[in-house]
């Protein structure tokens, strides 16, 4: 149960959507002091949390000189619900923390890399800040990243279908709906990558590469 403040309850008098904008906030706040000693490690430093003033729902990560940072626009948090926030920001944080087995320029995770950390990402909120057991955490994390890939994707997601798809441009744009779905799924579920969002050339080098797990 979140803790409310004087200014949140405020909040929730004046505007429920500003209240709901303090819980996710919390919830990324939380999120952030998990991976504060894995920064600490990778770059040196803490990661630049800001939230942006805009009309449009996005949230972005960038690691330049300056160091690993995360953006959320105030139109993001105002929509998205707790776990609709908790799943964006794990998949960001892909992008900062997710192994790369493509190289990209910005040399950051790609997608499809991304949506695999989101996944172990969730779990390990649940398990470390929710107290949830291994197997609720799994059945929670599942439901967050339905209705997370329902909500991107507006409508019903078959999830099973991302084993019956390859998309051949991860390094440019998103794989399909259903391929990120599973994506996110197999990292929950410490499978190895699936691999519908591998161009052909990046599917024969996870061919010849060990396979990759996580533990819980």
């Amino acid at each position: 149960m979140k803790k409310f403040t004087l200014l949140s309850l405020l909040a929730l008098i004046l505007s429920p959507s500003m209240a709901r904008a303090n819980d996710e906030l919390e919830t990324i706040n939380e999120l952030l002091a998990i991976y504060r000693p894995i920064s600490m490690v990778k770059y040196g430093k803490e990661i630049k949390f800001t939230v942006q003033t805009s009309s449009t729902m996005n949230a972005s990560a960038s690691a330049r000189l300056g160091g690993p940072a995360l953006t959320i626009t105030t139109e993001a948090l105002r929509q998205m619900n707790d776990d609709e926030a908790l799943a964006t920001m794990c998949h960001e944080m892909g992008h900062l923390f997710g192994e790369r087995l493509v190289t990209t320029l910005s040399g950051l995770a790609v997608e499809g890399e991304s949506d695999y950390f989101a996944g172990s990402c969730i779990m390990k909120y649940l398990m470390e800040v929710r107290g949830l057991s291994l197997s609720r955490a799994i059945s929670a994390a599942e439901e967050i990243a339905k209705g997370e890939a329902v909500a991107f994707a507006q409508g019903r997601l078959i999830w099973e279908r991302g084993y019956l798809t390859f998309y051949e441009g991860i390094n440019n744009s998103y794989p399909p709906d259903e391929c990120r779905l599973l994506t996110v799924l197999h990292g929950v579920w410490g499978w190895k990558r699936p691999a519908c969002w591998y161009n052909p050339k990046t599917m024969q080098m996870m061919k010849a590469a060990p396979e990759h797990e996580h533990k819980h």
